[in-house]
């Protein structure tokens, strides 16, 4: 019995040791995120425009449920630093009420003061220190500014500086916050506003009424927005959707789903084998418990006896794996967070849900064990004592159909009426396999899903050799001096954020307008290819479901420059990883009056991407291998939690087939004695079993894959975030890999409960307690 106990020790040190792990990581992340952002003032709302005026300001600040507004100034120069040129993001304001960003080396950030404050991954980066002098090139201008200090700002907890970028590249793009006076020395003009921080009343009680009526307020103020602006309005973003908070929480939302859905399973499987294993403890037992029977103890009191193991077992396993997550998995797997994010601490933290969960693990556990130990203690001591006499055979349903059973082996028959006799044991196992596989399915499936994701982003729906976007000020010569230098092979598109609206909801997403060329290849939910033509749009199935729209629906469409919204039919709903958004033709977006000014090019030859990044109007240039590259790296921290599922789920599979093995031993000792007994050879014998382990394996297989399906699509779905849909995917290699090893390992089980069936004591098995 000891390797039972052990196995519920695990499983249940596993289940607490992975939420505990993973939530010590996502739930830090969350706890210090939100504490950070609210000391900091960060802003609710941003809307960007051009040529915003003060004026323009104070009605913004003036709408019903805004509580602040800021201002900001902000444009993309070029910053020298010996031999190195890299991007900085450039941000002014008169004040720092909003989003106030935290200093960690040198002087406080003082928004009049003279010099620079940079963001302080890149400084370090680039071995920036407080009082380097650094040269900032914008326009053909150019100004020396001091380093005052290093800060992080809590808009950017991820900042990778272009949108096309999935890993951040602080060597290359970086942030700083300069004065309104230093901004006109760099651009030689009055700073314009072309952002504006806005911070909503904070709700005086939460309550339904009075959150439907800050709901409605928030829908007002972006309209409200849009209508002081006018012309000048070109965006508005939340926090769910502004990129450098949103890919935060992205993350650890996308770990949480992991955290629950795989430690839910693992509970429930926990259970599964607490209870074989106190059942077999109590089939061992009979004649204990019907001694304690007789001299007198009570039925509560024996149950408690056998509840305490179930008890005991759990509470520590589930101690151990609580004290032991933190400083392993957890400490490990933030580690890992560090190189996409930048907060100013980072800190292992579980909320009471881990404690709940160890509490719920342990409760559960035992009233399984109380469970399992109330038919033990049924009935009266002297049939107690007895061995429990078989069940009276009758006929079973197979046998009604002559034909059927008379084609049947005798195994088979056999087989077929012993779990006929005792359905709950063949209930029990065949639930452990469909477990196991679905479990092995689901973690490989997720390893599977997120290879094929990038992929076939960047493969597939992007066959391109280099991408090469161009800076907001490149110009039509700029345009054709670039075209020169390829071979001609080549697609220009325009991309950009755009407000998107219909009758009842309203988002903000990204528009790619497609001129002549072949580098992209958009599919529907069927994998059938779709073009883009002059008679409607294709909408992501993921945006096209947050906007509630169909095909032949229509959507209003506006982006940056344009002083109205254009209605276009939605033509397609197309299956796309990334960029969630609307996809046209330059063809239908000029016949619906619409300017194509394309700002990224896509090329054939990867060597483009070379050349391309030292030319002036450039703003980046990648090759579709270098994103492949990347997507893999931004995926490498959630694939380092999917292989530890993989390796809990074949260890929890092979302790739970083990269980069930030796349960079904236990069980039928009585009846393998008897076969032995009466003549039949000990290949007969391991025929019986080998029939019954076939029988359980195959209806387990059968509700496990489409379990396993079901599972894996839950967790893809909860794994998909607002700008990446994943797509739920298990290579058939893989699933071939999956079922051999359950069938190995019931194989490996089966020969093991062959050995101790050859070697049953005969008399031991058959003798009577009288």
């Amino acid at each position: 019995m000891k390797v039972q106990f052990i196995a519920v020790f695990l499983m249940s040190l596993f289940a607490i040791f992975l939420y505990a792990g993973l939530e010590g990581v996502w739930y830090g992340m969350l706890d210090y995120g939100e504490e950070w952002l609210e000391e900091s003032n960060t802003a609710d709302a941003w809307v960007q425009g051009h040529g915003i005026k003060e004026e323009d300001v104070q009605k913004i600040n003036g709408l019903s449920g805004v509580e602040n507004v800021q201002a900001v100034s902000s444009l993309t120069g070029e910053m020298s630093y010996g031999e190195k040129h890299s991007n900085v993001l450039l941000m002014a304001s008169n004040v720092n009420e909003i989003s106030m960003p935290e200093t960690v080396q040198g002087e406080s950030y003082l928004p009049k003061g003279d010099g620079i404050w940079l963001y302080e991954e890149f400084s370090k980066e680039h071995r920036i220190r407080p009082g380097d002098v650094i040269r900032i090139e914008y326009g053909g201008r150019e100004v020396e500014l001091e380093v005052q200090g290093t800060l992080l700002s809590p808009e950017y907890l991820s900042y990778t500086g272009t949108p096309s970028s999935l890993m951040p590249d602080h060597l290359q793009y970086g942030y700083g916050y300069i004065s309104l006076d230093s901004m006109q020395r760099l651009t030689g003009a009055v700073p314009e506003y072309n952002q504006i921080k806005i911070r909503y009343e904070s709700l005086k009680d939460d309550n339904e009424e009075t959150s439907e009526r800050f709901a409605e307020d928030k829908k007002a103020i972006r309209s409200g927005a849009e209508e002081e602006l006018g012309a000048a309005y070109a965006a508005y973003f939340e926090r769910s959707d502004f990129k450098g908070i949103s890919d935060f929480t992205d993350k650890f939302r996308q770990l949480r789903s992991m955290t629950v859905l795989f430690s839910a399973v693992l509970i429930l499987l926990a259970m599964l084998t607490m209870q074989t294993t106190m059942k077999r403890m109590i089939e061992i037992q009979r004649s204990q418990i019907g001694t304690l029977k007789a001299l007198g103890y009570q039925n509560w009191k024996i149950r408690l006896h056998y509840l305490l193991y179930g008890f005991w077992v759990s509470l520590l396993g589930g101690i151990a794996g609580l004290f032991a997550a933190p400083p392993t998995i957890s400490e490990a797997l933030l580690s890992l967070q560090k190189k996409f994010y930048s907060v100013p601490e980072w800190r292992v933290r579980n909320s009471i849900i881990s404690y709940v969960i160890l509490a719920g693990v342990v409760l559960l556990c035992s009233a399984t064990a109380l469970w399992a130990s109330r038919r033990g203690t049924q009935g009266m001591p002297v049939f107690t004592m007895r061995e429990e006499p078989p069940k009276k055979r009758g006929k079973i349903f197979a046998e009604r159909f002559t034909g059927f059973w008379n084609m049947l082996s005798y195994e088979w028959k056999w087989t077929l009426r012993a779990t006929a006799q005792n359905k709950a044991r063949m209930i029990i196992g065949i639930i452990g396999i469909a477990g196991s596989t679905a479990l092995l399915m689901d973690s490989v499936g997720l390893y599977d899903s997120l290879n094929y994701v990038n992929e076939r982003l960047y493969g597939t729906q992007f066959d391109y050799g280099a991408r090469i976007s161009l800076k907001a000020e490149a110009t039509e010569e700029d345009r054709e001096e670039l075209y020169e230098r390829t071979n001609g092979d080549v697609q220009w598109v325009q991309e950009n954020s755009v407000d998107i609206r219909t009758s009842k909801s309203r988002s903000n997403a990204v528009i790619q307008i497609y001129g002549d060329g072949y580098f992209i290849h958009l599919e529907d939910a069927d994998g059938n290819r779709v073009a883009l033509s002059n008679e409607g749009a294709a909408v992501s199935e993921k945006l096209a479901k947050e906007l509630n729209v169909r095909e032949n629906d229509a959507l209003q469409l506006r982006i940056a420059g344009q002083n109205s919204y254009m209605t276009v039919k939605v033509e397609h709903i197309v299956s796309v990883a990334a960029p969630q958004g609307v996809f046209l033709s330059s063809a239908f977006w000029e016949m619906s009056g619409g300017t194509f000014r394309p700002n990224v090019l896509f090329t054939r030859e990867a060597s483009t991407s070379k050349d391309a990044e030292k030319l002036s109007y450039v703003n980046e240039s990648t090759t579709l291998a270098e994103q492949l590259e990347q997507a893999d790296e931004a995926t490498s921290s959630v694939l380092v939690v999917i292989i530890m599922l993989m390796a809990g789920a074949f260890l929890l599979s092979t302790i739970i087939l083990y269980n069930l093995g030796i349960l079904s031993f236990t069980e039928r000792s009585r009846e393998y004695a008897t076969l032995k007994v009466i003549g039949y050879r000990d290949r007969e014998i391991k025929s019986f079993i080998r029939h019954d382990n076939m029988l359980q394996l195959f209806a387990g297989l059968l509700m496990g894959v489409p379990a396993g399906h079901f599972l894996l699509g839950v967790h893809i779905g909860l794994a998909s975030t607002g700008t990446f849909a994943y797509t739920p995917y298990l290579r058939l290699p893989s699933l071939g890999l999956i079922l051999t090893a359950i069938c190995a390992l019931t194989f490996l089980v089966n020969a093991s409960v062959s050995r101790k069936a050859l070697t049953l004591n005969m008399v031991e098995a058959l003798k009577s307690v009288e």
